[in-house]
């Protein structure tokens, strides 16, 4: 994939060190028109334990632009959904160990 090639290689440029494992790259919306444009959105936690976003767009299989952010750029919001939400979601659902909402004591 295009995107995941122009990650890695913007991370590597940037001198990044970061286990693959630790790479999330996620398809973002897709404007139904011919060609097509795409979006898609990245992270990736440094073996220096920093964050790193990632974001970029495509018209027909070419990259127009993209980006690697040291913040998500498109953070959760109520009613507004995002690429970038979505990966937030997928590593908050990864760090729960324990569905509850109530302490030990309330239980």
């Amino acid at each position: 994939d295009g995107s995941k090639r122009d990650f890695e290689f913007n991370l590597s440029l940037n001198g990044i060190n970061y286990d693959p494992d630790n790479l999330i790259l996620l398809t973002g919306g897709i404007q139904e028109s011919y060609p097509p444009r795409s979006n898609y959105c990245g992270y990736v936690i440094s073996n220096s334990m920093e964050d790193y976003w990632y974001s970029s767009s495509h018209y027909k299989n070419t990259i127009t632009s993209s980006q690697i952010h040291d913040e998500n750029p498109y953070p959760c919001k109520p009613n507004r959904n995002s690429c970038h939400c979505m990966i937030e979601k997928k590593l908050a659902e990864q760090s729960i160990s324990e569905l509850s909402y109530f302490t030990l004591e309330q239980e």
